[in-house]
């Protein structure tokens, strides 16, 4: 139902790449959006900034969901470029293109480019008032920007006609109300995918209880500002609460209300030394320093709406880790947000063992460097991974060093309880692991031996 959509990122926008290439951007500024252009018409960025206006009232009027009261929008077109469109969660929407034809209308193009605005704001009503995107359920994030943005779609359509776009076309059958009609008829529950399922659960609370209804159950859920793990479960217990309806909880199947990490490509193998190879080894004062980069770092990464994951392998006996290490630098305002940042040590299934809060204010701005974090010695499995989620925006969070001139491919993106994205192919987080013996140990001996298991 919703694969036909324009390409939006799932498990975690790339917010904000250091780059020495930025093109000239000229900027539109509207009522509430302001829209930064490089490459394509101004006509286009002044119907963008309409209908995000537009789409803004839709969203406060027809739901009473908080939207902020500006948004940013970035287009940019060049050859060199895939076509994507998606949200840091925040407050900006990204809209890169590789060529104009992109901009036609459905028919012609096969995007859906007044939808996808539309969709891309159901992401920022939802995800900027969550206070982490862990373990939301499958599906949920996509499928109710979906339903949101299709509905949305139709209010733009009864606000500004055809004419919304340079090309004048019915968006409300090709994106909005009608096609989402089409597919609800089309669908089949037996083999709905995650997406389908969650969008569908949003139609069938509409249609029993009414917008209204709708609007104010999930507006009351996100004002408690939760985890994805609770989303799901403070809507339908608003939802019950609004409605008076306690039979309003079956229509909520349980793959919706499921906390639980799902791996592309499949669950890593921990049981051999092989799925660590290239890892390294080295001795410190104090205990030995697990890795996989060189330290050299070639590039560096800011990701929204998910975490930078490794894994790693203890040594044979009774170890802890006790710090974690990262090559990055804050980007953003002079002044750190006042707010912390998750480090989750993980089992192999992404199963939280704990988690460690730490200050934004321990990166700087400015050039890259190693910031080691520290925190109270914990029993890790002895295969576990490392994940580091800074909760970015496009306008704060903290660049990520990659090395990527011997990607070892044990680097992914994702947080605890949600979706995993596959292994990185191209490069390896700068993050590594410290760890120190809970028994008297020869450490030299323990560094040469132990790193050469996984030399080869």
């Amino acid at each position: 139902m919703i694969r036909e959509m324009v390409a939006i990122a799932s498990l975690g926008a790339i917010v904000a790449v250091a780059s020495a290439d930025e093109p000239a951007y000229r900027t539109f500024t509207s009522q509430r959006t302001a829209v930064s252009y490089a490459g394509v018409d101004p006509a286009y960025a002044k119907a963008i900034a309409r209908i995000c206006d537009t789409a803004l009232a839709g969203y406060d009027t027809v739901y009473g969901l908080q939207m902020p009261e500006g948004i940013q929008v970035r287009v940019s077109l060049s050859p060199q470029q895939r076509l994507r469109l998606w949200t840091d969660g925040d407050s900006t929407i990204f809209f890169e293109l590789s060529g104009k034809r992109q901009l036609a209308p459905p028919a012609q193009s096969g995007v859906f480019n007044v939808y996808g605005f539309c969709h891309e704001l159901g992401h920022i009503a939802i995800y900027r008032r969550m206070s982490s995107m862990m373990g939301l359920p499958d599906g949920v994030g996509e499928g109710w920007a979906h339903y949101f943005g299709s509905m949305i779609c139709g209010y733009v359509w009864d606000k500004l006609g055809e004419r919304a776009w340079p090309q004048p076309h019915n968006y409300h059958e090709q994106g909005g109300p009608g096609r989402f009609e089409r597919q609800v008829a089309a669908f089949d529950d037996a083999r709905a995918n995650p997406e389908d399922r969650a969008a569908y659960l949003l139609y069938r609370v509409e249609q029993r209880y009414g917008r209204r209804a709708l609007g104010k159950a999930m507006e009351s859920a996100l004002a408690a500002h939760p985890r994805g793990t609770d989303l799901v479960r403070l809507f339908r217990n608003e939802l019950v609460e609004v409605t008076r309806d306690p039979k309003a909880a079956d229509l909520f199947p349980p793959s919706l209300l499921e906390a639980r990490a799902t791996f592309d490509g499949g669950a890593p193998d921990f049981g051999s030394l092989a799925s660590f190879r290239g890892m390294k080894v080295k001795r410190d004062a104090t205990g030995l320093l697990l890795h996989y980069d060189d330290g050299t770092m070639q590039s560096k990464r800011s990701i929204g709406g998910a975490g930078e994951i490794v894994q790693f392998r203890m040594p044979p006996g009774k170890w802890r880790l006790d710090a974690v290490l990262l090559f990055g630098s804050r980007y953003g305002d002079v002044a750190p947000p006042q707010r912390d940042f998750s480090i989750f040590i993980c089992d192999r299934l992404m199963n939280v063992v704990a988690e460690i809060r730490k200050p934004y204010s321990l990166f700087e701005r400015g050039d890259e460097k190693w910031v080691v974090m520290r925190f109270e010695p914990i029993e890790a499995p002895s295969a576990f991974h490392i994940c580091v989620s800074f909760d970015a925006t496009a306008n704060e969070g903290v660049y990520v060093g990659q090395d990527t001139a011997k990607p070892s491919g044990h680097s992914r993106v994702g947080l605890p309880y949600s979706r995993i994205g596959p292994f990185l192919q191209d490069a390896d987080w700068m993050i590594r692991a410290h760890i120190t013996p809970a028994d008297k140990v020869n450490l030299e001996a323990f560094a040469a031996g132990w790193g050469r298991a996984f030399d080869y």
